[in-house]
């Protein structure tokens, strides 16, 4: 388990700690029907084939803004990271909880709500953010701890 040292949160991060555990967490998804998902993906950006390097489970609770970041650069656009939600809060709550920026000339700086220029997101069941090559993104302000959820 993971933790951001100088975010203002409770954000923390679990992946797999060695190769044989991160096999079987691609055998989890792909029993859960990801395969369908990646497939897609594929084709449509005309793909000969994906590889899947690095897993991770975030929760949190509470946040006053993440640091702007982004996951994935100069890959030719074929780097992605994937954003897919298991739990929302009160099957959804009702605030973004993503802040966006597709401008590459970021500024490392905290997103308690997004300024001009940036957007924000709210998450959805069934649906994943899929971010490429240097899409500057943030955790947004947001406090679940008196209903207890993440």
């Amino acid at each position: 388990m993971q933790r951001p040292l100088n975010w203002k949160s409770n954000l923390h991060w679990i992946s797999p700690w060695n190769k044989e555990s991160h096999r079987k967490c691609l055998q989890a998804l792909s029993a859960a029907g990801y395969n369908d998902v990646l497939r897609n993906i594929g084709e449509n950006f005309g793909f000969d084939g994906l590889a899947c390097y690095h897993i991770a489970f975030i929760n949190v609770s509470h946040s006053a803004g993440g640091l702007i970041h982004f996951d994935v650069d100069k890959t030719g656009a074929k780097g992605f990271a994937m954003i897919v939600p298991s739990i929302l809060v009160n099957g959804n709550g009702t605030q973004p909880e993503l802040a966006l920026q597709s401008n590459k000339n970021y500024e490392e700086e905290e997103a308690e709500t997004p300024p001009p220029g940036r957007g924000s997101l709210k998450y959805h069941y069934e649906m994943a953010t899929m971010m490429g090559d240097a899409a500057n993104h943030a955790t947004l302000s947001v406090d679940y701890r008196v209903s207890k959820e993440m």
